[in-house]
């Protein structure tokens, strides 16, 4: 499952796992224009629970087990703190904090019938500088068992690499970890 699925690296990722002859669902406010007979789009909002919970409602009837979850919905801005209203500030912090934690209580629900599972966490390199609204969904996000992937100015291949390596079972005993992307080219 990919959270986030509609545009940019969840798409590629949606899209990069489908052809690879993965089911995967994604999840996302908006539609979707990929089409492939791998990929189930889902209109979900990651901020409302009976938006979540309908979502799952469909995945239980489609598949079997949730193994992974990717979560790459994110909202951000590029407005200082001073410049940031109350309610970006709460948009963001409903979509970056929030969103991950429902999502995640349903998915672990779905993985813990198949005492399996693997969540990772794509984010920016602005949580770490210090970003409003992203500091605080990291910092609560790090208490739980999972990857966190940072993909600034990087390559599909790299990040699905990454991904691969913390979804397989060579990393069956690696948890709570951080990779930063962003090397100079």
């Amino acid at each position: 499952m990919i959270a986030g699925s509609r545009q940019g690296l969840g798409r590629a990722l949606a899209e990069h796992y489908a052809v690879r002859g993965h089911s995967v669902f994604g999840l996302s406010r908006g539609d979707s224009d990929l089409v492939h007979p791998r990929y189930q789009h889902i209109r979900t909002d990651v901020t409302q629970e009976d938006s979540v919970q309908e979502a799952f409602a469909q995945i239980q009837t489609s598949a079997s087990s949730l193994d992974v979850l990717i979560f790459c919905a994110g909202l951000k801005t590029s407005n200082y703190a001073l410049l940031t209203t109350v309610s970006q500030a709460a948009d963001m912090l409903h979509t970056n904090l929030l969103g991950p934690f429902v999502v995640t209580r349903h998915a672990v629900r779905l993985m813990k019938r198949n005492r399996f599972g693997r969540l990772i966490y794509l984010s920016s390199i602005a949580v770490p500088l210090g970003s409003v609204g992203s500091v605080l969904g990291e910092k609560a996000l790090a208490e739980t068992r999972a990857m966190l992937v940072k993909p600034e100015m990087l390559q599909l291949d790299e990040v699905a690499g990454a991904i691969d390596f913390f979804a397989s079972d060579a990393a069956r005993q690696i948890t709570g970890q951080t990779l930063y992307f962003g090397g100079v080219r």
